[in-house]
């Protein structure tokens, strides 16, 4: 009985989350290059500094151009765009699990939210 509840659940979650993202995946962004600013999570009152950010239909690229002491210069980031259902955010996904985590950007383990409608890529 708990099996046959854990997966009509599971397959509950999934339809629900698939239905709600199927709205959201319009990226609020057309492909092209635009400047983000890199914030910290846990030090967001500090003023951030600009990445060079490449969108290509879901594909992200995130280049720091600036030599610095706590993000190397060069392609910080890179991975597929992906809206998360739980935290209501975008996320950049390296896999396909990563819409599930429980815990998404900031300074969780899991993926790095970026904020496409304000140009934000959270950092921690």
């Amino acid at each position: 009985m708990k099996t046959v509840l854990f997966i009509s659940t599971l397959l509950l979650t999934f339809a629900f989350s698939t239905s709600l993202t199927a709205d959201e995946k319009k990226l609020p962004l057309a492909d092209g290059e635009y400047a983000f600013t890199f914030k910290d999570a846990e030090f967001s009152h500090l003023e951030g500094y600009d990445l060079l950010v490449k969108i290509s239909k879901y594909h992200i690229v995130v280049i720091n151009q600036h030599e610095d002491k706590v993000m190397p210069k060069g392609v910080i980031d890179e991975g597929e765009l992906k809206f998360h259902v739980g935290s209501n955010q975008w996320i950049i996904s390296t896999e396909e699990s990563d819409i599930f985590a429980e815990e998404v950007g900031g300074c969780s383990d899991g993926p790095t939210v970026v904020d496409l409608v304000n140009k934000i890529y959270w950092f921690c």
